[in-house]
């Protein structure tokens, strides 16, 4: 898109004007409760513009998270959805009693239930749930989101550019997808992500996470759950050298 100067929503294709947005606002610890998330993370979100959140689960038995997502659920009083992610850590078995407890909330999305090479296990809930299934986020290249698609035939596709192919391997992936009626959404990089997933049809929400925000010029603006690709070339986003002595892969390459 900066080659041909214009924003990157223009380069990859149509799709939508604005984008919903998913907040990662919490890590469930051990000893942390809905109320106090609520009043806190949930709060926070919701007056910076998200109304969709997700929160990382799996520090505990799968049958306490999946309580602790109903107390988060109804902490929330109908303010916000919630998408949940397990980060691979739970068992086939408790998995599926689990989710299976959590089904009738109306989450947005299930995350990563099983280990990413778990193909067989993934598939077995898919075909059980009314939730959606995410997964994706650890492919790499095309191929291995098609075998995905072909695998484990989940709702949502999330993809990593870093581990995708980039803005190319998303693209040819999205192409996939599309084909098989199968939405996508972005893992991190939201300064990016808001640009492809308004250029690609088949994708509606992306992911936020604030790591990147001093570095590339300042957070993506947020409004009602909405945020909008910008209209500067590329993808619109300003490299802060000065904030380079900060970052954290910066500090780990020069040891």
């Amino acid at each position: 898109g900066a080659v041909l100067n214009h924003p990157q929503i223009v380069a990859s294709g149509d799709g939508h004007d604005r984008v919903h947005v998913a907040r990662q606002s919490v890590q469930m610890r051990r000893d942390q409760r809905a109320r106090g998330w609520r009043d806190g993370a949930f709060e926070r979100g919701r007056a910076l513009g998200f109304r969709e959140f997700k929160a990382r689960m799996g520090l505990n038995a799968p049958s306490v998270d999946a309580k602790r997502v109903r107390e988060l659920v109804r902490a929330m009083d109908g303010k916000g959805r919630l998408a949940i992610d397990i980060a691979q850590r739970w068992g086939t078995t408790e998995a599926m009693a689990a989710c299976t407890e959590m089904d009738d909330l109306g989450l947005l999305w299930i995350e990563d239930p099983l280990h990413q090479d778990n193909y067989a296990g993934m598939r077995n809930i898919v075909d059980r749930m009314r939730t959606p299934i995410c997964t994706g986020e650890n492919a790499y290249s095309v191929r291995g989101a098609a075998r995905i698609l072909d695998e484990i035939g989940c709702a949502y596709l999330m993809l990593d550019l870093e581990r995708c192919g980039g803005i190319t391997g998303w693209r040819k992936a999205a192409a996939i997808a599309e084909s098989r009626q199968v939405r996508m959404t972005t893992h991190v990089y939201p300064h990016i992500g808001v640009h492809l997933v308004c250029g690609t049809a088949g994708a509606t929400i992306g992911e936020y996470l604030p790591w990147w925000d001093d570095l590339l010029g300042g957070p993506i603006e947020v409004s009602d759950g909405f945020a909008r690709p910008g209209s500067a070339p590329g993808v619109g986003a300003q490299v802060q050298e000065a904030q380079f002595s900060r970052a954290v892969w910066r500090k780990t390459i020069s040891g």
